[in-house]
């Protein structure tokens, strides 16, 4: 019984921890690359945002990777809100890269 409870900790760690670095890399990605790679409004402002994607692009991976570990066992509450953070950031991923091209390429 004792080591279910600590898997069950352990998979309810990685989604509290996980969760957090996905979306909030998905969602801090769009605003980067427009104020502060496309255009800059501080001097050193391109330096800064090409420091920040890389920050970004490992949250995600390691966020993603803590995800996948609430997902190892049978179908319970946290499998639900791993899949469910991964459909959000599917689709946060989606209207972010439409959004990109709507920054880069404008009509």
């Amino acid at each position: 019984m004792s080591q279910t409870r600590a898997l069950w900790r352990e998979r309810e760690n990685s989604l509290l921890i996980g969760s957090p670095l996905v979306l909030l890399g998905a969602i801090a990605i769009l605003p980067t690359l427009a104020y502060l790679i496309v255009t800059p409004s501080f001097a050193h402002a391109r330096a800064i945002g090409c420091t920040l994607i890389p920050v970004y692009a490992i949250a995600e991976i390691v966020g993603l990777g803590k995800l996948a570990f609430c997902l190892r066992r049978q179908f319970d509450v946290i499998s639900f809100f791993a899949v469910g953070t991964i459909i959000v950031f599917l689709v946060i991923a989606l209207f972010t890269g439409v959004f990109m091209v709507g920054f880069i390429f404008p009509f």
